[in-house]
This record gives structure tokens, C-alpha cells and sequence, in this order.
């Protein structure tokens, strides 16, 4: 029996990762396919991505909210919407988008406002009221502190996670929701503390779906640059004199590699998806 139970758990985690990474996979040909204008194939690549998993982000849902408005998709747009509200996007950020002026003054809209309330008590209602909240007060502390309006609080915010993650594991979208951007805490710590008590456990959410592969891919690229490093994953954006450039990448004959194995698109998507330009021998960075 325990053989049994132990080939179950291998089997399981590794479907668990091949899922995720397998949906990523389509998401990011379902947004280079918007980049391409090409939203009916993008939709059908995002339907195909959320039927592989039981909670795709809602992130994921506000690009493809963009898609059925630019089909004049409005049932469809707001049905997505609606998606997204019960897996963590407050109204707060939908007000954000650039999208939210083509909905604003719409019925949909006045009545989805009026749900909303009911649809994000029953979120939060999903999660662990007491870790939802510490990890809530982690992250304000952190962002007060970012504004100037807060001591330093970076080290009792590493020892507060040391500790919720000794007891609880990674405290990622599962288990707190997607609303709370945790992973900005992160690029507060020293790289070293990152390593010793972070990357394994970070990376191994990448592919349960608990934390996006871009942002964890951001934790460790920030620490290389701390470190006056090239970045691993190519994730992190420079603007200079009003161009935007990639910073410079380590080893970048190879970072299509590393990128595919946390979920990431090839290197020349994201640079065509994002305008920016890449040269190794520019030295205004």
C-alpha cells in the first residue's frame, strides 16, 4: 500500500506540472495571438487553456475580456468578466484596464456591479481568513514602507514568511487568493535570503498554479541585477530616453530554454508582445 500511494503522489505532482506548464503554453500563444490581432484565434486557445486546469488566473481572463470586445463580443466579455471577479480581480483593477471605457456606461456593467459584493465575499470566503489576513498585513506593511509612510519593515517581513511557509507551505493563489501580489515582497529581501529560503519553493508553485511563471521568473532576475548579474528569465524592461529595452539576459542563447521550463514564451515573442528592444553591447543600462 505504501508503494502505492507513493507511485500515486509521483504520478500526481508530475501530471500537476505537466498541467500547468501545459496551459501556460497556450495562454501565451492565445496572447501573442492578440499581439497579432488575431482575436478569434486567440479565443479559442484560451478556451482551450482554462478547460486544462480547475483555477486559471484571473489575469488570464482580463486579456481575454479584451478579446470578445474587440469582437464586439459583449455577452461573451462580460460572462469572462464575471470569471475573472470570482478568481480574484477586484473591481478596483478592472477600473484600471484599459478596456473599462468601452463598458462603463453599459447595462452589463450596472448589474454587475451590483453582484459584485456577493461575488467577492463568496471569494474571500474560499480561503483562510486568519493566513489571508497576515499575509494581507505583510504586504501592506511592505508597500507602506515602499512609499515612505513605514519603517523598514523587510526584515520582520522575511521572518513572518519563514515562518508561514515552515507552518503552511508557500502561501500562494490557492491558498490566499490572486488578489494579494505577494510576490512584490520578494524583490524587498536580500537575494541570498531569496535563495536559501525561497527559490525551491517558489519555483514548485510555478507549476501547481500557485504562483504566474513571469512572476517568480521576476523575484530571480531582480536578485541577479542586485547582484550586478545578468538576468536567467529575461523578464526585466528598461526605458531609456523613451525607448524600451530588455535588460541584458546571462547566457541569452540559452534563455529560451530556461523560459520554457517555468511556463515563460520564447524570448523574441515577449519582446515583440512588449515593443522592446534587446542589444547585448548597448551600455546605457
Amino acid at each position: 500500500m505504501t508503494r502505492f500511494i507513493i507511485y500515486f503522489f509521483i504520478f500526481t505532482s508530475f501530471t500537476t506540472s505537466n498541467t500547468y506548464l501545459n496551459y501556460y503554453e497556450l495562454i501565451n500563444q492565445a496572447t501573442y495571438a492578440t499581439h497579432q490581432k488575431e482575436y478569434e484565434k486567440s479565443d479559442s486557445l484560451f478556451q482551450k487553456a482554462v478547460k486544462l486546469v480547475e483555477t486559471p488566473f484571473a489575469k488570464d481572463y482580463t486579456f481575454a475580456v479584451h478579446n470578445a470586445l474587440e469582437l464586439k463580443d459583449f455577452t461573451k466579455a462580460f460572462a469572462y468578466l464575471k470569471t475573472a471577479i470570482q478568481l480574484g480581480l477586484s473591481k478596483e483593477k478592472i477600473k484600471e484596464k484599459s478596456w473599462f471605457r468601452q463598458i462603463e456606461n453599459r447595462t452589463e456593467w450596472f448589474l454587475l456591479e451590483q453582484e459584485y459584493p456577493a461575488l467577492w465575499k463568496n471569494y474571500e470566503s474560499q480561503f483562510d481568513a486568519e493566513l489571508r489576513q497576515a499575509i494581507l498585513d505583510i504586504y501592506n506593511n511592505d508597500q507602506d514602507a515602499r512609499s515612505g509612510n513605514g519603517k523598514n519593515i523587510d526584515v520582520d517581513n522575511l521572518e513572518l514568511l519563514k515562518k508561514i511557509v515552515a507552518e503552511n507551505g508557500y502561501p500562494g493563489y490557492h491558498k490566499i487568493g490572486q488578489d494579494i501580489d505577494l510576490d512584490l515582497v520578494f524583490h524587498h529581501f536580500l537575494p541570498e535570503n531569496n535563495e536559501l529560503f525561497f527559490y525551491k519553493i517558489l519555483k514548485e508553485a510555478v507549476f501547481t498554479g500557485d504562483i504566474m511563471p513571469f512572476r517568480y521568473g521576476a523575484i530571480v532576475d531582480y536578485d541577479a541585477i542586485k547582484k550586478g548579474k545578468g538576468t536567467v528569465y529575461g523578464t526585466y524592461i528598461m526605458t531609456i530616453d523613451g525607448q524600451r529595452y530588455l535588460y541584458p539576459v546571462e547566457n541569452i542563447d540559452d534563455v529560451d530554454e530556461r523560459r520554457k521550463t517555468i511556463g515563460l514564451e520564447p524570448i523574441e515573442e515577449y519582446l515583440q508582445k512588449n515593443s522592446l528592444i534587446y542589444d547585448p553591447n548597448f551600455m546605457g543600462y
